[in-house]
């Protein structure tokens, strides 16, 4: 390393054109949160060769704080992301 801050003096950063996704969040302001990634091509047009991916976002309280959790959802459609959205984690509250 040379004297450029600690940073590796060879970055190769690419970006994968072939692999851009347009991200829209949809919330209902309580629990639920799912990323909705809709394929692109470089112009910023809808690339439909490709399939939207579904992302469902929560956080679970604990006495030592709040756990994040994270799973991709197996839906086609944002109707079926949100019918989807609990049961990748097979919730089931402590009584």
């Amino acid at each position: 390393m040379g004297d450029n801050g600690g940073a590796p003096n060879n970055l190769d950063f690419q970006v994968d054109t072939t692999n851009l996704y347009r991200e829209i969040s949809i919330t209902d302001l309580k629990i639920a949160n799912i990323r909705q990634l809709i394929p692109v091509k470089l112009d910023g047009e809808d690339d439909t060769t490709r399939e939207t991916i579904f992302i469902g976002n929560t956080q679970l309280g604990t006495p030592q704080g709040p756990i994040p959790m994270q799973a991709k959802l197996e839906a086609a459609t944002l109707e079926e992301a949100m019918t989807c959205f609990p049961k990748p984690w097979n919730w089931k509250p402590r009584r």
